[in-house]
């Protein structure tokens, strides 16, 4: 055996980024059997061609796939690796979505403000006049038990006020990826915004009082952050 064409197990190390330990259990294994094996001294020796087998069981690792099961070079493993990997990179992608709505909703705006809102569906449990007697995490059970074959990353739930010359009507509420006639639609429009860290979910009329002015009619639409003490109280004329 000509090991000038061989690698030592220290250089398929520092190649491929994988330490000695673990490729000698990716041996033990038998997923990367060394290409020579000195008698008298028991060194291990690697091929070039055995580098990307190492990137390949790099990649199951990070993909949690036993390596125990793994059969390399498999079709079928090749195939089930890329199904995985495309799950993942949807998963990291959804992640991705997730902090960066976090994000935005974690940062803080000084004053009233307006924000283009799409229209949205509220699962929504009335709670009649008064907001005493709300409980959110009724609400929260109560959608657990629908079932939705999609779901929102990141769901927005609070307290709704409907407010009218005849009656002011509280709700507690938590946004749903399908329209029904059975859900609330919220219109889409502009919407004037203010964050506090207590509720004035009751006091739209008085934190709104220029923008309400002559207004007989508006939904008032407190969202709570859950990474920050603070709320976000929105309302819309109509």
């Amino acid at each position: 055996m000509n090991k000038k064409n061989l690698l030592t197990i220290g250089e398929m190390s520092k190649l491929t980024g994988a330490g000695i330990k673990a490729l000698r259990y990716y041996e033990r294994v038998g997923i990367l059997p060394p290409a020579y094996i000195e008698p008298n001294s028991g060194y291990r020796y690697y091929s070039i061609d055995q580098i990307y087998i190492v990137d390949i069981i790099t990649f199951c690792v990070e993909l949690d796939i036993p390596l125990k099961e793994l059969t390399i070079p498999n079709e079928d493993f090749l195939t089930r690796g890329k199904e995985i990997a495309q799950k993942k990179i949807q998963s990291l992608q959804k992640g991705l979505c997730l902090i960066q709505e976090i994000e935005q909703k974690t940062q803080y705006k000084p004053g009233i403000y307006t924000q283009e809102i799409p229209q949205k569906t509220f699962y929504v449990k009335p709670c009649g006049g008064s907001i005493k007697n709300l409980n959110k995490v009724e609400i929260v059970r109560e959608f657990l038990d629908i079932q939705y074959s999609d779901a929102l990353t990141y769901p927005e739930s609070g307290i709704l006020c409907k407010h009218t010359p005849k009656a002011t009507e509280y709700y507690a509420f938590i946004e749903v990826p399908v329209t029904r006639k059975d859900l609330m639609q919220i219109p889409a429009g502009t919407y004037h915004c203010i964050q506090t860290k207590e509720s004035q979910i009751e006091n739209p009329h008085e934190v709104f009082k220029n923008h309400l002015a002559g207004k007989n009619s508006y939904l008032a639409i407190e969202v709570e952050n859950s990474f920050k003490p603070q709320h976000e109280l929105r309302i819309i004329a109509f």
